[in-house]
């Protein structure tokens, strides 16, 4: 039997439904909000990724093999396709590339002593990752550059390969072997790029292939410039250099050889040892090689080797003449003549190889004309070869340099004076010319103004020439600038020998047949006469 319910019940029936309906909706309502939550998180982490990640760039570096051409420093411009021969393919892209100019030591076996070379251009390519449009999750782009990386560095070499390099304005294409060194987050030492000036500064001691050692980290690399400052040892730890350095100005020390048995320059170079710089002999059997038309100089108070060391010609036939120090200290000159030929003084001496003027760098060999720097601490020589003519139109009719000595070699011509001066030529320092080929007087009057303690030997052969009968020599007082005794009338020719001593005291000493005859010899007085030139 039912009971019937009660009106007040039923009344609440409606309300109950209700609140069923709510829970029902809230329930709903939570399961779609639940159903959402992994979308918007997924969503937060596309955004994650692609943001900049400090591991989607990275370094490569790779070295090869060079010649003196080759070894150069720049910008590589074939990136697309060097990033293709590196087997990129879609992983990754090169956004720049570096070339820079380096040399390692190697030990060598005495059986391919010749083959091995020790210039490198080494190369740095800067890179980034790549992914897939579907790879936005960061594990999968993780995942994604470890293999990347784990395939680039099992290609560890490659016989041939094309890289563009832009240096010095001009591209050209090199190819090279190159060889995998590794892979880095951060840019290492050693690329500081080109160098707009091609001149090296050595400021702390260390090797000569270390960057740390040069100014801007740069090693000297190309057809180059060097100074080595005070107090700084450079050491070359090679057998030899292979770089084109023109030119290598020492303040401190270069060390050559060092573990070697001798040190060879392959390229002509021109070294200039100052007061208080040297070059140190590591080698082990004291022999320094070098080749033609390379030019040594130390001045005083400088140092160049030991005593025992020989300094010795080569060229492609082997090796040549040589001369063998006896003294580390200077002055002392080394030069080996476009012939071959070696020339050494225990003076600074310039060496004119070329006919041209006093001043010209072409003029001489090493492309060093005489300066005031140099010749300042002690007096200078200059040696003119056969078939130069040295001309002094380009002095204005004076030697303001300190040239103390002038050797004119057989069939060479030295000449004094410029064509159509009436002035003469002065010379400000005591001089000894020494002429065995032809001294060439070209004014068009005037004479020839040297101080006292100076000397004018023509050897048998030797000669003398003016354009105008009366050309003379006139001796003039260094303290005072007021001209000495008489002049001395030498005429328009004359063949020696004939030789022409001013003492002390500004007395020509003169002998037909050799110096010190004294039945030949004629005694000009001196006095004090007017102010010349």
């Amino acid at each position: 039997m039912h009971m019937p319910i009660p009106s007040r019940t039923k009344s609440l029936l409606p309300v109950a439904a209700l609140c069923c309906l709510g829970i029902i909706g809230i329930a709903i309502v939570s399961t779609i909000v639940l159903a959402l939550i992994p979308i918007y998180i997924t969503a937060k982490s596309v955004t994650v990724a692609n943001k900049p990640n400090s591991a989607d760039t990275f370094y490569l570096q790779y070295s090869g093999d060079a010649n003196a051409d080759s070894s150069v420093t720049g910008t590589v411009e074939n990136l697309s396709d060097v990033g293709k021969s590196l087997g990129f393919g879609s992983d990754a892209e090169i956004t720049s590339g570096q070339a820079q100019a380096s040399f390692v030591r190697r030990k060598r076996s005495l059986k391919f002593q010749r083959q091995k070379r020790d210039l490198k251009t080494n190369f740095l390519f800067l890179c980034k990752h790549k992914y897939k449009p579907t790879c936005v999750t960061e594990s999968c782009r993780s995942t994604s550059r470890t293999k990347f990386i784990t395939r680039i560095q099992l290609i560890t070499s490659f016989p041939s390969f094309s890289i563009s390099i832009r240096s010095g304005g001009v591209s050209v294409t090199f190819s090279f072997a190159l060889q995998f060194v590794g892979f880095i987050l951060a840019k290492p030492i050693g690329f500081a790029g080109e160098s707009s000036t091609f001149q090296f500064v050595a400021i702390r001691s260390g090797a000569f292939n270390n960057p740390l050692t040069w100014a801007g980290g740069i090693v000297p690399y190309g057809s180059c410039s060097v100074v080595i400052s005070a107090g700084v040892t450079v050491t070359l730890a090679v057998p030899a250099l292979f770089i084109r350095m023109k030119k290598c100005d020492i303040y401190g020390s270069l060390a050559l050889g060092s573990g070697s048995s001798s040190f060879r320059f392959n390229y002509a170079t021109t070294i200039i040892v100052r007061a208080g710089g040297a070059v140190q002999d590591l080698t082990s059997n004291k022999n320094i090689l070098i080749p033609a038309s390379t030019f040594i100089t130390v001045l005083s108070g400088g140092g160049f080797c030991a005593a025992g060391t020989i300094i010795q010609a080569y060229s492609s036939a082997g090796v040549g003449k040589s001369v063998t120090r006896t003294s580390a200290s200077g002055p002392f000159t080394c030069g080996i003549l476009p012939s071959g030929g070696l020339l050494s003084y225990n003076k600074v001496t310039f060496i004119a190889i070329k006919s041209g003027g006093f001043t010209a760098g072409s003029t001489f060999l090493g492309g060093l004309p005489p300066s005031s720097d140099i010749c300042s601490g002690g007096g200078c020589g200059i040696q003119i070869e056969s078939g130069v003519t040295l001309s002094t139109a380009d002095l204005n009719g004076k030697m303001s340099l300190q040239i103390d000595e002038i050797n004119v070699a057989a069939g060479a011509f030295f000449e004094l004076g410029t064509a159509g001066s009436t002035s003469g030529f002065k010379f400000l320092f005591s001089i000894q010319l020494n002429v065995l080929g032809r001294l060439n007087f070209v004014g068009s009057g005037g004479g020839i103004l040297i101080p006292s303690s100076s000397a004018f030997n023509f050897f048998g052969g030797g000669s003398f020439t003016s354009i105008f009968a009366s050309a003379f020599i006139q001796v003039f007082s260094l303290t005072t600038g007021l001209s000495i005794g008489t002049p001395k009338i030498l005429g328009s020719s004359f063949t020696g020998p004939y030789f022409i001593t001013i003492s002390v005291g500004g007395v020509f000493l003169i002998s037909v047949n050799g110096v010190g005859d004294s039945d030949t010899t004629t005694m000009v007085n001196s006095a004090t006469t007017g102010l010349m030139g």
